[in-house]
């Protein structure tokens, strides 16, 4: 039987290729196992990548629902801001209107009053009249005399 140095990684295990290197069935009971754990190993090399990606994924997830939630307390912020101004806007309208109520009851009561003085200015120019007339008068009954 030739003597070769071939270990369990070497060669592919098949019935074949052992008989045709001079192997018997013991080298196959002790590579089998080898090759079967080779292959786990790598079957759970390739879960833990995986898992480690999902866990980044997981990551990434968070990292965007904080920006999200961030996002949305800004949004929170800037609408309580706009309810304040509109809430001073509303203020400053009823003031506004307040203050046209107040403009047009003084205006109201400047138009009485000028109708007053102007009544008055009348009633005045007819007295004046009335003096004229009763001063021309009496300047000729003087005259005449």
């Amino acid at each position: 039987m030739p003597q070769t140095s071939i270990s369990c990684s070497d060669a592919p295990i098949s019935g074949s290729t052992m008989r045709e290197n001079g192997f018997h069935a013991p080298w196959a009971q002790v590579c089998r196992p080898r090759a079967r754990a080779a292959s786990m190993q790598n079957v759970t090399t390739s879960a833990v990548s995986a898992i480690r990606n999902i866990g980044s994924t997981i990551g990434e997830i968070n990292e965007v629902t904080s920006a999200i939630a961030s996002a949305v307390e800004q949004q929170g912020a800037a609408t309580r801001e706009i309810a304040q101004n509109i809430q001073h806007a509303a203020s400053g309208t009823s003031e506004v209107s307040t203050n046209i109520v107040g403009v047009s009851q003084a205006s109201a009561q400047a138009g009485t009053a000028a109708s007053e003085v102007l009544n008055a200015s009348s009633e005045l120019r007819r007295e004046a009249d009335s003096l004229r007339a009763e001063v021309d008068a009496f300047l000729l009954n003087i005259r005449a005399a």
